[in-house]
């Protein structure tokens, strides 16, 4: 992700808003656009002041609460496929969140096909 534009920068454009100039004309003039420059005004009438937002940004993810249940069930039984997990602990999202959420903790569920084993001989 790109790092956000200075602190300086942001309080000139404003300043220069504040003087008259229209947000296109400071967007040309510092060769920012003007979207950006309606979305700092924003961010001024919203929180009163230019400095970026920190933190992270984007919705919470589903399963985070369900860490410690998902773990305790894998500990379990470690045969369980991702549907038979879901399904059995109710867990919000689809498949695909569980993988990725697994993935995310650094747990990997191996299976193999019983047609792709070997028979003991």
């Amino acid at each position: 992700m790109a790092n956000g534009y200075s602190l300086d920068l942001r309080t000139r454009v404003m300043d220069d808003l504040d003087r008259g100039l229209s947000a296109e004309e400071a967007g040309q003039k510092y060769s920012v656009t003007a979207r950006t420059i309606y979305s700092w005004k924003l961010l001024k009438r919203e929180t009163g002041d230019i400095v970026p937002r920190q933190g992270k940004t984007g919705p919470k993810r589903k399963l985070d609460p369900h860490r410690e249940t998902i773990l305790a069930s894998i500990k379990e039984n470690s045969d369980l496929t991702l549907e038979e997990m879901r399904s059995q602990l109710e867990l919000p999202g689809c498949l695909q969140t569980l993988s990725n959420a697994l993935h995310r903790w650094g747990i990997v569920l191996k299976k193999s096909h019983p047609g792709d084993r070997t028979a003991a001989t």
